[in-house]
């Protein structure tokens, strides 16, 4: 956890002009993934690849059916309009990881070479070129962060 608030820490100071701070913030989130990293390896032994990727499944199905639906009704009942918009384009997202992660356990069936995130929502998007603006919050297409399989 403490990775992600530092890279959102990062970013904040980046968009002010601080980079030293930034910098400091993205060298702290790479010792803290590295920590993570580090006990997971010790921790959890190694399964077979495609059995670690099927294991995700029952989280991103949890998160996108219950989780962000729960969220979701919490920020509506407590008037948080922008947090409920928020969860709900999550849970869209969550719709897509589970898709994707259901072809990656099968490697010989996923055939992704560029996969769009977009930075706005995080929502993910797949094909041979991505939409003009994200389906779910309306992100531009200029925003979007390319991986690549090559």
């Amino acid at each position: 956890m403490a990775h992600f608030k530092y890279m959102m820490f990062a970013d904040r100071a980046e968009r002010r002009g601080m980079k030293r701070i930034a910098n400091l913030f993205r060298a702290l989130a790479a010792s803290e993934y590295y920590h993570a990293r580090s006990f997971y390896s010790v921790l959890d032994r190694p399964a077979p690849f495609l059995e670690t990727v099927e294991t995700f499944l029952p989280g991103e199905a949890f998160e996108q059916k219950y989780f962000y639906r729960m969220l979701m009704d919490y920020a509506k009942e407590h008037e948080f309009p922008l947090a409920e918009q928020a969860y709900a384009g999550a849970a869209a997202a969550e719709k897509e990881h589970t898709m994707l992660l259901k072809e990656a356990a099968d490697m010989d069936g996923f055939s992704r070479d560029v996969i769009y995130v977009c930075p706005v929502c995080g929502y993910v998007m797949t094909g041979d070129k991505a939409p003009e603006r994200c389906p779910v919050c309306g992100g531009p297409k200029k925003q979007y962060e390319a991986f690549t399989g090559e």
